[in-house]
């Protein structure tokens, strides 16, 4: 009896040890050196993405949705439900593919994922917009959902912690997913490296799995 009983323990012991950690596709944007992020729960197949790329022709001034479909048809052959589309910060370096992909999720799963940011991009929305004349309609529509820098959500039976994490921006966010490393994190070329130092002391405290 002991033994049946010892043998059930380790089984719900690794079962438990398993849920806590999310399954991570990452997928490589060669012409913008962009990491895209498909991270899902293995157990309920909700999912998260993080940082898609809506593909720009500088030369064509023409945009296309090859990376972003490559990442919708990953989903589909997982059979993963998205929850949220993610973004960690304002990129400079490419175009997000986010209002594409939750239009075509919307069809897909009959869902529409609200596309999430942190609450410092209003300034970078307010410094873009005077320069651009973009209208403030647009930047008040860009996005469903501004995080602050105490939420935690669940994905599926996985926790996500939102974490401001500025350096690489002021803005710029992480999200530690189970026990993973908050990710995506981009501690390379900060803007100010007094911004940058405390992002470093957070993450050394953090009990995490790498």
């Amino acid at each position: 009896m002991s033994s049946l009983l010892h043998q059930l323990s380790s089984h719900l012991s690794i079962s438990v040890n398993m849920s806590s950690e999310p399954v991570i596709h990452n997928i490589f944007e060669p012409v913008t050196c962009t990491w895209q992020y498909i991270v899902a729960d293995p157990f309920t197949s909700e999912a998260v993405i993080i940082d898609s790329v809506l593909d720009f022709d500088p030369n064509k001034l023409t945009v296309s949705t090859s990376s972003a479909d490559a990442v919708l048809a990953l989903i589909a052959k997982n059979g993963y439900h998205i929850d949220k589309v993610l973004e960690t910060h304002v990129h400079a370096d490419h175009l997000t593919a986010a209002k594409y992909i939750q239009h075509k999720l919307v069809r897909m799963q009959g869902s529409k994922p609200d596309i999430c940011i942190g609450q410092r991009v209003t300034l970078a929305q307010e410094t873009f917009a005077k320069r651009y004349g973009v209208p403030k309609e647009e930047i008040d529509n860009a996005f469903d959902r501004l995080f602050d820098d105490t939420v935690v959500f669940k994905l599926g039976g996985l926790e996500v912690k939102v974490l401001h994490l500025p350096g690489h921006t002021h803005d710029h966010l992480g999200y530690q997913i189970g026990c993973r490393c908050p990710f995506p994190f981009s501690p390379s070329s900060p803007g100010n490296i007094l911004t940058f130092l405390p992002s470093k002391h957070l993450l050394r405290r953090l009990p995490l799995q790498r």
